[in-house]
């Protein structure tokens, strides 16, 4: 008897890989469809009636609507990463604390310090309006602009016993015999100090009081192509956080203009006598984040 087609020796069915491979291609756009279809009306549905109804809460849809209508919180496409830092605690929003820089008292130099380049030129046009005689030949001109005013023209010659300052000790623009400040280097490096009154720079301390500037050539470098200066005069007083009084410090560092209200603060908050530039020292505009709570500071020149 001659065998029927599609059927083995045995009675059974010959396998068919082509009908299973239909089969998959099948569920696959089911699930597909069922994904793109079904399942965003799932969840919609979750979300607005059954879940606020198991937390004993009312549909969405029976809330009163803000002024605007209802906005609706879809699900997102895709779950958003969960970094370490979202899980840390976020700070409401800052404390102001109010300081005033006459609050501070000068206390030389204790912090660390933050130099500035000085720009030297040949010419003193637009620095000193008169210059004194006898400069030698190798001269150059600058101006250290601290205070109210236009800034404390100077002089720096080039000896052969080493260097001399000439300053413009009154910021007037110019230079008369009783303002001379020498100041000889005959070291490898140059390095010299320059006294100017602190009340006339910042409009604090007593009439004794000194603003005192560093003035330096890093290294060997030659000070006519690569001088530098800060402040070496600071002050410090205390600030009260979280219930504790901790030493701080206000020093002439990020703008060195002789405010010092504008360059942040310094506080000692392990009581070791010394600041730390990233945890201990609040740059202008930063907060400070300490037991939970977070701190801005508004400092007041006067």
């Amino acid at each position: 008897m001659p065998e029927r087609p599609g059927r083995k020796r045995d009675g059974r069915n010959r396998r068919r890989p082509g009908r299973w491979l239909a089969v998959l291609v099948l569920l696959f756009g089911v699930a597909l469809f069922v994904r793109e279809q079904w399942l965003p009306g799932l969840q919609r549905w979750w979300q607005d009636e059954l879940g606020p109804r198991l937390r004993g809460e009312p549909p969405l849809r029976e809330v009163e609507a803000p002024p605007g209508g209802l906005v609706r919180h879809e699900f997102p496409g895709s779950r958003p990463e969960i970094r370490p830092e979202d899980l840390q605690f976020q700070p409401q929003a800052a404390e102001t604390l109010a300081l005033r820089v006459r609050d501070f008292v000068p206390a030389g130099f204790q912090i660390p310090a933050v130099s500035h380049p000085v720009a030297l030129s040949t010419d003193a046009d637009g620095i000193l309006r008169r210059v004194p005689d006898g400069l030698g030949r190798e001269v150059r001109f600058g101006i250290l602009r601290v205070g109210p005013g236009a800034g404390y023209g100077f002089v720096l010659e080039r000896r052969a016993d080493g260097y001399r300052l000439v300053l413009d000790a009154d910021g007037d623009g110019e230079i008369a015999a009783v303002e001379f400040r020498d100041a000889a280097n005959t070291g490898a490096r140059f390095a010299l100090s320059v006294d100017l009154p602190l009340v006339a720079v910042s409009g604090l301390g007593d009439p004794q009081a000194v603003y005192r500037l560093w003035l330096f050539a890093p290294g060997e470098a030659d000070p006519f192509r690569g001088l530098r200066v800060y402040a070496r005069t600071q002050l410090r007083g205390t600030v009260g956080l979280a219930g504790r009084t901790y030493t701080a410090w206000l020093a002439d560092n990020e703008i060195l203009d002789g405010d010092y209200s504008n360059d942040g603060i310094g506080i000692d908050l392990d009581g070791d006598g010394r600041i730390a530039a990233a945890q201990e020292w609040i740059r202008p505009g930063a907060r400070l984040v300490m037991d939970r709570r977070s701190y801005r500071f508004a400092i007041a020149p006067q």
